[in-house]
C-alpha cells in the first residue's frame, strides 16, 4: 500500500512539475512576443517622429538640424537682411515679414571655397515616396555660391541635387528621397565665394510620404492588404517598390531582366545584351518598345545601340543616364538601317545603388525578325582610342585637361581651349542636349524626339530642319 502511494505522490510531482515548466515556457514566449511588439512600435515611433521634427519653419530654433561645419563660414538662425552687407533675403518664407526667422549662411565670415555644413538627426528608413521639400534663397549678387543636398548613409555620401540659380526671391525645391532601408543622414552642404555679397539661405523644410502606411483591419475593395495589415493601391502591386514596407506587396511577381551593380563590380563596368539579327527595314515602321527601370542614387547609364556586324561601329540611337523614380518608364526608338542588324542594350554601372532593370522587350509590326538564329558578319573591331581622363571627370576637348563636371558650364573657361563652355548657349537639338539636362521629378519630363509618327504625340515636324527627321526637345 505504502509502495502505491508513493508512486502515486511521485507522478503527481512529476505532473505538476511539467505544468510549471510549461507554464514558464509559455510565459517566457509571452514576454518575447511583448518585447518584440513593443521594440517595433517604438522603432516606428522614434523613425516618425524623427521625420516629423526634421521639418522646420527656424521660427524658435534650428530643431533637428544641426551645423557641422568646421571653421567661421557655418550655418545660423537670422533674419531681416541678416548682415550688413545686405545681400540675404530681408523676409523669411513661412511668415513672409522681416520678424520670421531662417537658416543662412553668413557671407562675410569664413575665407573663399570654405564649405559649411548643416545635417539632420539619423533617419532609420524611408518609403519610396519619400520627398525633401524646402524653399532657398540665393542671393542675385552672389558670384558662385550654391546649395547642395546630400544623403550620408553609413561611409557612402550620395549627391541628390546641386542648386544655383541666383534670384532675389524664395525658391522652391523638391528632391525625390525614395526608399532607403538604411539609417542615414540629410546634409545641406554650401561652399562660399570670394565675394562677401553672396549669402544663401533655407527655409520651411519638410519631409513628405516618408512612412510606410499604417496597419489596418480592412483595406478598400481598390487596395493590397499587405501581409503587415497595411493598405496600398493594388497599382502598387509588383511594380519594384516596397510599398507595404514588408515586401509582401512584391512576392510572386512576374519576372525582369537586370544588372547588378554591388560588389564586387565596379563604377563604369558594363554588361549588354544582343538582340535577334533584324533585316532592313522596309519602311519607317520599325520600332523597339521597352519598359526600364533606373531607381538608385548612383544610378549609372542605359544606352541602346545598332550594329551591323559584330565587331562593327555601334550607333547610339538612345541612352539615359541618373536617377529616373522608383517606377517602369516605357521608351520607344526608331529602328533605320540599310542591312541587316541587331539592337544592343547597353548598362553601364555607376555606383553600389544603380541596378538597371528592363522588362516587356517588343518589336513592331514593321520589323523582320530572323528566327533562324542567324548570325552578324564579324566585320573589322573598330580601334579604340585611349580614355584621356578618369571616369568621373569631363574630358577638354584639346586633350589637354581633366576638370569636374561640375565646373562644365559654370561660366568660367576652365579648360585651355575654353570647350567646357562651348556647349551651354544656343542649341538646335540635333546632335545632342547641348548641355541641357533634365531635372524633372516624376514621369512628365523633358526628353529629345524626333518628328511625331507612333502616338501622334508632339509637333509632326521640327523647326530647325522641318521635317520629321529633325529632333526637338519636349515634354
Amino acid at each position: 500500500m505504502m509502495i502505491i502511494i508513493i508512486i502515486v505522490i511521485i507522478s503527481t510531482v512529476d505532473v505538476l512539475i511539467g505544468v510549471i515548466i510549461t507554464v514558464i515556457i509559455i510565459i517566457v514566449i509571452v514576454i518575447i512576443i511583448i518585447i518584440i511588439i513593443i521594440t517595433i512600435i517604438v522603432v516606428t515611433a522614434i523613425t516618425i517622429a524623427v521625420l516629423v521634427s526634421s521639418s522646420c519653419t527656424f521660427e524658435d530654433d534650428m530643431c533637428t538640424w544641426n551645423d557641422v561645419s568646421r571653421g567661421s563660414f557655418e550655418w545660423v538662425r537670422g533674419r531681416n537682411g541678416n548682415n550688413a552687407t545686405e545681400s540675404g533675403p530681408s523676409i523669411d518664407h513661412t511668415m513672409g515679414t522681416a520678424n520670421g526667422w531662417f537658416a543662412y549662411i553668413h557671407s562675410s565670415n569664413g575665407t573663399g571655397t570654405q564649405h559649411a555644413s548643416l545635417e539632420n538627426r539619423v533617419i532609420r528608413q524611408t518609403s519610396s515616396t519619400c520627398q525633401l521639400n524646402f524653399w532657398y534663397y540665393i542671393s542675385s549678387k552672389s558670384f558662385s555660391n550654391n546649395i547642395n543636398v546630400e544623403l550620408h548613409e553609413s561611409d557612402i555620401i550620395t549627391s541628390l541635387m546641386r542648386y544655383t540659380h541666383k534670384s532675389n526671391v524664395w525658391q522652391q525645391a523638391t528632391v525625390a528621397i525614395g526608399k532607403v532601408s538604411r539609417p542615414f543622414r540629410l546634409m545641406f552642404y554650401g561652399t562660399r565665394s570670394f565675394s562677401l555679397r553672396s549669402d544663401v539661405a533655407i527655409d520651411d523644410i519638410t519631409l513628405t510620404d516618408c512612412n510606410f502606411p499604417k496597419p489596418e483591419e480592412h483595406c478598400e475593395k481598390y487596395e493590397f492588404h499587405c501581409k503587415n495589415k497595411a493598405c496600398i493601391d493594388s497599382s502598387q502591386i509588383c511594380d519594384l517598390s516596397n510599398d507595404c514596407g514588408d515586401g509582401s506587396d512584391e512576392n510572386d511577381c512576374g519576372y525582369y531582366i537586370y544588372t547588378e551593380a554591388s560588389s564586387p563590380r565596379k563604377k563604369g563596368e558594363k554588361a549588354r545584351l544582343y538582340s535577334p539579327v533584324i533585316g532592313p527595314p522596309s519602311s519607317n515602321e520599325c520600332w523597339i518598345r521597352f519598359f526600364y527601370h533606373m531607381n538608385g542614387f548612383q544610378m549609372g547609364t542605359l544606352n541602346v545601340y545598332t550594329r551591323t556586324s559584330v565587331f562593327g561601329k555601334y550607333e547610339k540611337l538612345w541612352t539615359k543616364t541618373g536617377h529616373v523614380a522608383d517606377y517602369w518608364e516605357r521608351a520607344d526608338v526608331q529602328l533605320t538601317s540599310n542591312q541587316k542588324f541587331q539592337v544592343v542594350f547597353e548598362s553601364i554601372i555607376g555606383g553600389y545603388s544603380s541596378d538597371i532593370a528592363l522588362d516587356d522587350v517588343s518589336f513592331l509590326p514593321g520589323c523582320d525578325i530572323s528566327d533562324n538564329n542567324e548570325k552578324l558578319p564579324n566585320g573589322t573591331e573598330p580601334k579604340t582610342t585611349p580614355r584621356p581622363c578618369p571616369i568621373g571627370l569631363y574630358s577638354c576637348r584639346d586633350g589637354t585637361g581633366c576638370i569636374q563636371y561640375t565646373n562644365v558650364c559654370d561660366f568660367e573657361k576652365n579648360c585651355n581651349d575654353k570647350s567646357d563652355e562651348d556647349v551651354c548657349g544656343d542649341c538646335d537639338f540635333e546632335s545632342g542636349l547641348c548641355g541641357w539636362t533634365d531635372y524633372s521629378i516624376g514621369k512628365f519630363k523633358w526628353a529629345s524626339h524626333q518628328g511625331d509618327t507612333m502616338g501622334k504625340i508632339g509637333p509632326a515636324k521640327d523647326h530647325t530642319t522641318n521635317s520629321i527627321k529633325g529632333k526637338n526637345f519636349e515634354t
